[in-house]
């Protein structure tokens, strides 16, 4: 006789928002709109939506230089954050900000974004884990769930949040069920792998392409995928965006002095002012297509 099982929506967290950027759910609410957002272009020709920020005051001498934070929303996935800046002006080619309400809203929506993914990180941060040797798998026991992962410490602490949260939700809706089989924790096995996940269906007698499963008569819930080469892959692409805005931030300071020198060089020449500005944009602009053409 077949296992019966529950397709469920609750699997491991995305690992595609890591590094510098700032990831969370989008807005709650039963309907979720695009926000209304501030844009920033570049002279390169890029256009960014988000929230312009005011000034840094502690810039010193580079108070003209702008702050900004970038607000992505793809359709049917996570909203995140990027922090651009400070920008230097030259860098800027317009800036398009809100009446004041509205600006003052989006600030207010922005900010409790970023303090609500803060607390959720300081959540999964106090999630406890055991393990019995070095090589295995991750445990956790709580009132309602109990955890045996073989995922990354991260993303096990992840999916214990939003399962702690999914199951409490649903104990707030639905009336408990009365008996043996309600009595105990769900068992929750997440894998690192879809090998492992593959497993688990054989020994299971089923075959699903979904990412988790729920079988009620054992109060298991399983959960899975190849963790590992997605993290992997995640640290990677974030050591090589670091290695990048090192370099970019590096190249946009020393431009400036060769600018100046340029500028020197050309009015020792004996170039008019008109002509030593002209020179010098055109320099500018082609470094700035280079950049952006990286």
């Amino acid at each position: 006789m077949a296992t019966s099982v529950a397709v469920w929506i609750v699997a491991l967290p995305d690992t595609a928002c890591r590094g510098g950027r700032t990831c969370a759910a989008p807005p709650t609410g039963l309907t979720t709109a695009p926000w209304a957002l501030e844009s920033l272009e570049l002279r390169d020709g890029r256009r960014l939506e988000g929230l312009v920020l005011a000034a840094d005051p502690a810039a010193g001498d580079g108070d003209r230089d702008i702050r900004f934070l970038q607000v992505v929303q793809p359709p049917g996935r996570p909203m995140y954050v990027i922090t651009w800046g400070p920008l230097p002006p030259e860098r800027v080619a317009a800036v398009e900000r809100l009446p004041g309400e509205a600006h003052e809203r989006l600030a207010a929506r922005v900010t409790a974004f970023l303090e609500g993914r803060q607390r959720r990180m300081e959540t999964e941060t106090a999630v406890r884990l055991d393990r019995e040797s070095e090589d295995g798998p991750w445990r956790y026991l709580s009132s309602g769930i109990d955890v045996s992962s073989t995922a990354d410490a991260a993303s096990t602490r992840a999916a214990i949040v939003t399962l702690e949260q999914v199951l409490g939700g649903l104990a707030s809706l639905v009336p408990p069920v009365v008996g043996a089989a309600a009595d105990g924790p769900v068992i929750v096995r997440l894998c690192g792998t879809a090998a492992e996940y593959r497993d688990e269906q054989r020994q299971l007698g089923i075959s699903l392409d979904s990412p988790a499963f729920y079988v009620p008569a054992r109060r298991l819930l399983v959960a899975g995928g190849d963790l590992p080469a997605l993290v992997a892959a995640a640290a990677t692409a974030d050591d090589g965006l670091v290695a990048a805005t090192q370099r970019y931030e590096q190249l946009d300071r020393s431009l400036a002095e060769r600018l100046r020198s340029l500028a020197a060089d050309l009015e020792g020449q004996g170039f008019t002012a008109a002509e030593r500005s002209a020179i010098v944009q055109r320099a500018r602009q082609r470094w700035e297509r280079e950049r952006a053409a990286d």
